[in-house]
């Protein structure tokens, strides 16, 4: 599958159904083949679905991310509507098959060409978007959100698949318009030198994510076993978590970033530099120019 790109496709793949059919969590390692899976799907899509973007006139660009954002609800509708129990819902093909993503990458594509159009900015959307955010994941996260009080039943209804896929997009074109903006603070903040610097690594640390989740998770599971009264805290365990995880998936993105993609990255630009270089052809002989030589004699 990795010859082929084909992990996204392939049938409990990734990590989403262990606490109903008592997988180990071992897909849980090939999260980032499945995201460059995926987004390979998408780049097949770009052209045409920015030929369709383009199309479109542009009062229908308002009414079309309304209709984006609410097929986020697709996964929520079919749970509800079939009454499905946990076990008989298909996880594996609501969170991570990239059909239900489309249309949060489309709703992206309309939404650049509005911003493009009409040059959609806010003063403080940043600032808001991110309160919003942290206030979603500190206070009321998606599990809190979707109820949940054990592994796994967040998946029991719609509520967390209609977040998960889609449901947060306003908060995102709100973040969105807002860093577009030199007057929102947090702009004018992440366009400091240190936030630039930090931020370069934030891909490499949305790849690692997903494996420093699960290497942290195995070392407090283990430490359970052995103190159960204080690590055994729902969901996320004690509060040493909240710190471990962040620093150790920051440390690993920054080694990443800075200790292989950018000597990677310069490498391979200065191989292809020289491959240009080589199939350029050579610069013909103005006429009339009198060689070095003969110009001596």
């Amino acid at each position: 599958l990795h010859l082929t790109p084909l992990q996204a496709w392939w049938p409990k793949m990734v990590y989403a159904t262990s606490f109903y059919n008592g997988l180990t969590g071992m897909f849980h390692w090939n999260t980032p083949a499945w995201f460059m899976s995926a987004l390979l799907f998408y780049w097949l899509l770009f052209k045409p679905l920015y030929r369709g973007v383009r199309a479109l006139p542009t009062l229908a660009l308002g009414p079309v991310l309304l209709l984006l954002w609410a097929l986020s609800s697709v996964a929520a509708i079919d749970i509800r509507v079939k009454q499905l129990q946990p076990v008989q819902a298909d996880h594996d093909f609501y969170r991570f098959n990239p059909l239900m993503s489309v249309h949060i990458f489309l709703a992206g594509m309309v939404f650049a060409r509005l911003f493009h159009e009409h040059n959609v900015v806010t003063t403080c959307g940043a600032s808001v978007a991110y309160l919003a955010l942290f206030l979603l994941g500190s206070t009321v996260s998606v599990e809190t959100i979707s109820g949940m009080e054990r592994p796994g039943q967040q998946y029991e209804t719609g509520t967390f698949y209609f977040l998960h896929n889609g449901g947060l997009m306003p908060i995102h074109a709100l973040l969105v318009a807002g860093l577009c903006s030199d007057r929102d603070p947090v702009t004018r903040l992440f366009k400091r030198p240190l936030p630039l610097f930090i931020g370069a690594a934030s891909y490499a640390q949305y790849i690692l994510q997903a494996v420093c989740f699960r290497l942290v998770g195995q070392a407090y599971r283990a430490a359970r076993y052995r103190d159960p009264e204080e690590y055994n805290v729902f969901p996320y365990g004690p509060w040493s978590w909240q710190l471990v995880l962040p620093s150790i998936l920051f440390v690993s993105a920054m080694l990443t970033h800075y200790g292989l993609s950018v000597p990677l990255a310069a490498h391979l630009r200065a191989k292809l530099d020289a491959f240009r270089k080589a199939l350029a052809p050579a610069p013909a002989a103005s006429y009339g120019a009198i060689e070095p030589a003969a110009a001596k004699v």
